[in-house]
């Protein structure tokens, strides 16, 4: 079962906890794709420790950029195809949550990695 980097409270990186999750096929106009890596940087320790007031529910993901492998692909997508590299481009979504194994989110956010 894939596994997910959360938060349950505000605070340090002690806060953090690898939870079990399940995901769904990928609706129409988005990407399903395994997480190889992510990128942690300083504005997700400051939203893990509360400095933009806490989440709007618990547990709450870190994650704003990330480099993976496409699994499936939703209907209406186009250019990507199984195995494609990808990765996502940090602040063109507003977005977190890519600090898991498995993540299906919008195409439009996605382009091919260097």
């Amino acid at each position: 079962m894939p596994k997910v980097a959360r938060f349950h409270r505000l605070g340090g990186p002690e806060v953090l906890q690898f939870d079990e999750s399940t995901f769904e096929d990928p609706f129409a106009g988005e990407l399903l794709f395994k997480v190889k890596a992510i990128g942690i940087n300083r504005m997700e320790v400051f939203f893990r420790a509360g400095g933009f007031g806490p989440p709007k529910e618990f547990p709450a993901m870190l994650g704003s950029e990330c480099a993976g492998t496409v699994l499936a692909v939703g209907e209406g997508i186009k250019g990507f195809c199984t195995g494609d590299h990808v990765a996502t481009i940090p602040g063109f979504t507003s977005v977190l949550g890519f600090a898991t194994e498995m993540k299906g989110h919008e195409c439009a956010v996605y382009g091919e990695q260097p």
